[in-house]
């Protein structure tokens, strides 16, 4: 019984030296915000229109745009516009994950702000990219 009482008792201490550890990190704020990052959506369309790299997907959705410009289906199909549909989605999604990588960054301070920003304009511009090719009529349209 004294064994278990004795467990206990560490074991209540040592949360509590991490508790006060934590609490007085001078990192704290960077923790938060890096978990932040982490709690958004890991890829693909974001929901909220104000959302950097939001896609106005219109008539067709979400099922369209992960079934239809996938690099399975660009290996399948021979028409051009598959493979051009498929290689800016994919872009897109590569350009989204180095801002979020560029977000965790800053958070940590490991990057410039040039090297944010550039980041940032480089998913702008995917995003710009790929909506304008979504919006232009397809075949089959």
């Amino acid at each position: 019984m004294k064994a278990m009482l004795l467990a206990l008792v560490v074991i209540v201490v040592v949360v509590g030296v991490f508790a006060y550890v934590v609490h007085r990190d001078p990192n704290r704020a960077q923790t938060r915000a890096a978990f932040a990052v982490l709690h958004e959506e890991s890829s693909g369309v974001p929901k909220d229109p104000a959302s950097l790299g939001y896609l106005d997907l219109k008539n067709q959705g979400r099922q369209e745009f992960d079934r239809e410009f996938s690099v399975d289906q660009a290996m399948k199909e021979t028409q051009s516009w598959i493979v051009q549909g498929t290689l800016l989605k994919q872009e897109y999604l590569l350009r989204q994950a180095e801002y979020k990588m560029a977000q965790l960054k800053r958070s940590g301070g490991d990057i410039t702000s040039q090297e944010f920003e550039e980041k940032r304009l480089a998913h702008i511009d995917a995003t710009r990219k790929f909506q304008a090719f979504w919006d232009a009529s397809r075949p089959g349209n």
